[in-house]
């Protein structure tokens, strides 16, 4: 999508550009179309990696198709509200179906994306954190990570969301994810009111670019905003001087645009400019960039002074502008997508593809509408248990019609068509429409699909196939009926019983809040005789993995809730060994471990925090290593109260030092770093204080906490004699921190340090 030329002796020029939808705010919906789920009423399919095909066998490849047949139909269920609940069921069933497909990558990205616009963030960061640690992601790592980050952001655990969200800024510097992390980043600093960190972070949106050169060709999403980057550390001069930056943009169409620059950031050698895009006829000069479909432009920037000292080198970027295309079946209004499609009434089919623009006229193109109807299977009356709904749907096709789709105007890049669906009655005989064509002829039960190949697009060289549908309904929607309350269907019966558990284990907690402990005991023994009946009907049947890890889940805070911590550790144990990988037991034991902290049973908590060891979540690890640190310092210090003598840290120092060594991505280790600090500060290690603070600046840099401990680091530099470094902490402190706890005390050092400097 972006260019970078740099000169082979080190001082150049990079040419970039990137296209935002909109302003500064990244939807996270925008992503959808990447992982597969696409626009409303649309779903793309995803395929495996042509790449791979040749290296592996035919039955894996096959498999390969069947995984991907699983998640396109379990998008298609996604994309209505009543089949949700399947689709989202379906999606988990694929890693587990196909565990060497590398469809199972897109299966947890979509999910993930699903479970985090329903706000199940612990589910989605489970999932995504399979596409992360896996060698065979490289190409969904960067989304996956990004996806992570916000699921933290929306949790309202910042600190966690700047690491994962920095590591796609840092691994991933040229991908759409590295901008729109950088947009969150910002949000982050801005609920934590860091205003000058928030503005630095949101200034990088848009900058992050991939490099293109006159050899290479960059992409552009046609019809929205193009933004340019420059860097070319001669331009300082130039701006000193107050001349002009700009770069010129051609098309093959005649049209010709100058877009000047700005500086952007600190740094003095990147600058940034931007000009809206649309298609049409050029008009050269008028401050919009006219292109037509499938057009090649070309940026000029002229390079006054390079390395070799060469005048006026002329630095070129080719800009191949592509629209990502979007199908959907339209309600009348053409706003909103239609989810169902009545027969004796006006349908409409909308596909929106700029690279269809090719005329000066409304152009056009045909389609074809199929009509399906689902297969009929015989039911195995042999078979027993719970019905998974993993069974691929066969669906048919029951007739096909050819659409003609008209551009709406003149360069709109919307072609659109409407067309009437009848009844499909076998006794009638074909009729004709005025317009020369076949009418649609549907059942009740059908569905409308068409399908349409985007060969031009923003996300890589290979066409993409993407497909609307959209179920036929015969006479007035009826009104919905209420269910009857006695359910038949054991999974049905125990998600009934898992939700009233947890019902009263709110209760519980509400009666425990305000002191009533037996109504709290009752309510949480109700609760428990539900959870306890899921789990033996399991002995029986085999339920999916989610409900038997709520059930667990549910009765281990029902009995912390009556204070039985043994029995609750005992269920948290069987969890481990029915789900080795479960992300809800280290998350158990977290709690259990804080309980005993808070009860002062030091010893205790720290034999609990190192069963987590166990767990194979890297960050639930990190966790219960902190804690380590946190009961052993708490112990400490207890001790050496009692004894009256000073507390004797060593120990938990060398706890927190693990937790930054073993876990260096994890938030904790920056939390860590910071009690090695004052540590080190109030042992009078100044140098070491220096040090620690030096690396936090480098690997933390966005920390909620980073203003106390630089007002350490400032401390340690003043008595360690080195003014000018405690000045700078000090500064950066009531600068960027205005808000924060250390500002005022910053500013009164800060005034201590000038005194003594003056003197």
């Amino acid at each position: 999508m972006r260019t970078e030329h740099v000169n082979n002796r080190g001082i150049g020029m990079v040419l970039g550009l990137l296209v935002l939808a909109g302003a500064l705010s990244p939807a996270l919906s925008a992503q959808t179309e990447q992982t597969g789920t696409g626009p409303a009423g649309s779903t793309e399919q995803g395929n495996a990696d042509p790449a791979d095909g040749p290296k592996r066998g035919p039955a894996a490849m096959a498999e390969e198709r069947k995984a991907d047949r699983m998640i396109d139909q379990a998008v298609e269920l996604l994309g209505m509200k009543t089949e949700q609940a399947r689709g989202e069921k379906m999606l988990a069933q694929v890693p587990k179906m196909f565990p060497e497909a590398r469809a199972r990558f897109r299966s947890w990205l979509i999910l993930g994306k699903y479970l985090i616009d329903n706000r199940k963030y612990t589910e989605a960061i489970a999932g995504l954190k399979q596409v992360i640690k896996s060698d065979d992601a490289m190409e969904h790592r960067a989304e996956a990570l990004y996806l992570t980050g916000i699921a933290y952001y929306k949790q309202g655990n910042y600190d966690q969301a700047f690491m994962v969200l920095r590591r796609v800024t840092n691994e991933f510097p040229w991908s759409v994810f590295a901008n729109e992390s950088y947009y969150y980043v910002g949000l982050c600093h801005f609920n934590q009111k860091n205003w000058a960190k928030a503005v630095e972070s949101l200034r990088m949106v848009g900058t992050s670019v991939p490099a293109v050169d006159a050899e290479t060709t960059a992409r552009a999403e046609a019809g929205q905003r193009l933004f340019i980057k420059v860097r070319d550390k001669d331009l300082v001069v130039l701006l000193k001087k107050g001349e002009a930056i700009k770069v010129d943009i051609t098309t093959p169409n005649g049209d010709k645009e100058s877009v000047v620059l700005e500086a952007l950031g600190q740094t003095g050698d990147i600058y940034v400019g931007s000009i809206p895009t649309e298609p049409g006829t050029p008009k050269p000069g008028n401050g919009v960039l006219e292109t037509r479909g499938g057009e090649t432009a070309l940026v000029t920037y002229m390079d006054d002074n390079t390395a070799d000292k060469t005048r006026h080198v002329q630095r070129l970027g080719k800009i191949a502008f592509v629209s990502t295309a979007s199908i959907a079946f339209m309600q009348g209004d053409f706003r909103n997508v239609a989810e169902r499609i009545p027969v004796d009434q006006p349908a409409f089919l909308q596909l929106k593809d700029i690279d269809l623009d090719v005329t000066d006229q409304p152009d056009t193109l045909q389609l074809k509408v199929a009509v399906k109807y689902k297969e009929e299977k015989k039911e195995d009356l042999n078979k027993s248990g719970v019905d998974l709904n993993n069974e691929e749907e066969v669906w048919i096709d029951r007739s096909n019609v050819l659409l003609t789709l008209t551009e709406t105007a003149a360069h709109s890049g919307i072609f659109g068509v409407t067309f009437l669906p009848v009844l499909d009655d076998p006794k009638e005989t074909a009729v004709v429409s005025a317009a020369g064509t076949e009418p649609v002829r549907a059942r009740g039960g059908d569905r409308l699909t068409v399908q349409y190949v985007d060969q031009r697009h923003i996300h890589g060289d290979e066409s993409r196939d993407i497909q609307a549908l959209a179920p036929v309904i015969v006479g007035q929607i009826p009104d919905p009926i209420a269910p009857d309350d006695q359910v038949n269907d054991p999974s049905l019966k125990a998600r009934k019983l898992l939700l009233e558990a947890q019902i009263f284990m709110e209760w519980g907690r509400i009666f425990k809040d305000v002191g009533l402990a037996r109504l709290a005991a009752e309510k949480s023994d109700e609760g428990l005789a539900r959870v306890d009946t899921i789990l033996a009907v399991y002995a029986r049947l085999s339920f999916e993995r989610e409900l038997l890890e709520g059930a667990f889940k549910t009765k281990w805070e029902l009995l912390l809730l009556q204070d039985k911590i043994l029995e609750a550790i005992g269920v948290c144990q069987q969890l481990v060994q029915m789900f080795p990988d479960t992300p809800y037991a280290g998350q158990a034991f977290l709690q259990i471990g804080r309980i005993n902290m808070d009860a002062e049973k030091y010893q205790e908590a720290i034999g609990i925090f190192n069963r987590i060891m166990a767990v194979t979540d890297p960050d639930i690890k990190a966790e219960a290593q902190y804690h380590i640190g946190l009961a052993m310092e708490a112990q400490a210090v207890a001790m050496a109260k009692k004894a009256g003598r000073p507390a004797d840290l060593t120990g938990s120092m060398g706890a927190y030092k693990k937790c930054a060594e073993a876990y260096p991505d994890s938030a904790f280790a920056g939390q860590a770093l910071r009690k090695v600090v004052s540590y080190y500060e109030q042992s009078k290690d100044y140098a070491r204080a220096i040090s620690t603070v030096q690396l936090i600046l480098q690997d933390y840099p966005d920390a909620g906490w980073l203003d106390e401990v630089l007002l350490v680091g400032g401390v340690a530099a003043y008595k360690a004699d080195n003014l000018s470094l405690a000045q700078e902490w000090f500064a950066k402190i009531v600068e960027e921190y205005s808000q924060g706890k250390a500002a005022a005390r910053a500013s009164k050092f800060l005034a201590a340090v000038e005194r003594k400097q003056g003197n």
